[in-house]
């Protein structure tokens, strides 16, 4: 089989995707520690992707950090919009965050994920280790495993949140399905049960 020129992908696909290598990396970890590099970056990756498929909303804007969508809204307006609209620049994990905690950001009728400690506490810790894995510098590090796993199962909680609240407008169901079940084994793999 020829290799394709290209290769497509979109925000539906990515958080989905990395639901699925997140369960690969942890399994890989458990023999290999190197992956638990890319199991943190995988789970970041599946929250931020569930973030920004609840706040698409029918357009980007809100997924965009504040000054980029205020360029997109007056690029629109403008008579020279297809000449002045700004690339897109997702804001940063923990305003998403912030975002999908306020009912104005979201589809009407869907519910924010409610203020919980809980979480707030682990994905400020999960954004910090994929900040620290991301742009790994000239350092040693030690780092918890069970740190690691116990801050991915309750980045879980708010991925599975997130997908039943009704913020998300699935463009399939078998994406929503894929995402389901990948959610379900990753939470399994983290409970040692899968």
């Amino acid at each position: 089989m020829k290799n394709p020129e290209y290769w497509r992908t979109d925000t539906e696909h990515d958080a989905v995707f990395s639901l699925v290598v997140a369960s690969d990396f942890l399994a890989l970890a458990n023999k290999k520690p190197h992956y638990w590099r890319w199991f943190v970056l995988a789970v970041h990756s599946a929250v931020q992707g569930s973030f920004a498929l609840a706040l698409t909303n029918g357009n980007v804007f809100h997924v965009q950090k504040p000054g980029v969508s205020s360029r997109m809204l007056a690029a629109l307006e403008s008579e020279s919009y297809g000449l002045n609209f700004p690339n897109p620049h997702m804001d940063n994990f923990l305003r998403l965050y912030a975002k999908v905690r306020q009912a104005q950001y979201l589809r009407s009728g869907a519910i924010p994920l409610p203020v919980d400690e809980r979480h707030e506490s682990a994905l400020i810790s999960l954004d910090e280790m994929r900040d620290e894995f991301a742009h790994f510098n000239a350092k040693s590090w030690s780092i918890e495993i069970a740190y690691m796993t116990e801050t991915a199962a309750v980045a879980c909680e708010v991925i599975e949140y997130v997908f039943r609240s009704g913020c998300i407008l699935w463009r399939s169901d078998e994406a929503e399905a894929e995402a389901a079940r990948a959610l379900e084994l990753l939470k399994a793999a983290l409970s040692g049960e899968g």
